[in-house]
């Protein structure tokens, strides 16, 4: 099945660079979007030319024996726009807006969607996670070895534990980010080169 063509996900191209570096007369907004209208909210801000930063993913899935592929938000529901109040003013216009939540932490959501930028460009395989909390390792988890965690008493560790494994940057806030399914090894080691 070909793959769903992927939208632009950063607009302009240098936003989080340009963002991190300097002072700008813009703010950065998290904006919470009606249900499954991310992809659309942010073609209508690339019309009216307003910056934006959209994560998207690739999730593959079956249904009825066939697979398919398709870009999904990292955070679902969420675009981070990068506007003035007069753009914020625009974006309600699409009638596709929730609500808008100023970012109080600019210069930390900028360091953590320049890292979530930089691992999705790697190609890194990852995992949605909705329940994160920022410096929490990716592999402890507070259920585990209970029923609600799938893993029952006298069930061998395996494909439940997620040792080894460290977390993605979470979007501060948020409390949502994922988690790249690659060791510790492989990290250290993309690390150290």
């Amino acid at each position: 099945m070909p793959l769903s063509c992927k939208e632009v996900v950063l607009y302009p191209k240098g936003l989080l660079d340009a963002a991190a570096a300097g002072v700008s007369d813009r703010q950065w907004w998290a904006v919470y979007t009606k249900s499954r209208q991310e992809k659309a909210f942010a073609r209508q801000l690339l019309s009216h030319g307003v910056p934006y930063y959209l994560p998207l993913v690739l999730k593959n899935y079956t249904c009825r024996r066939r697979r398919f592929s398709a870009h999904v938000p990292l955070f679902s529901g969420y675009v981070f726009m990068h506007g003035s109040e007069q753009e914020r003013i625009v974006s309600l216009t699409t009638n596709r807006v929730s609500k808008i939540l100023p970012v109080p932490d600019a210069p930390g959501l900028i360091h953590d969607l320049r890292q979530i930028f930089r691992l999705i460009a790697s190609g890194a395989p990852l995992t949605i996670e909705q329940r994160l909390a920022a410096g929490r390792p990716a592999g402890a988890d507070p259920l585990r070895g209970t029923r609600r965690s799938g893993r029952h008493r006298g069930d061998p560790p395996g494909r439940h534990a997620a040792a080894g494994r460290r977390e993605l940057p979470v979007a501060r806030g948020l409390r949502r980010g994922g988690r790249p399914l690659v060791g510790n090894n492989r990290l250290r080691a993309r690390q150290n080169a």
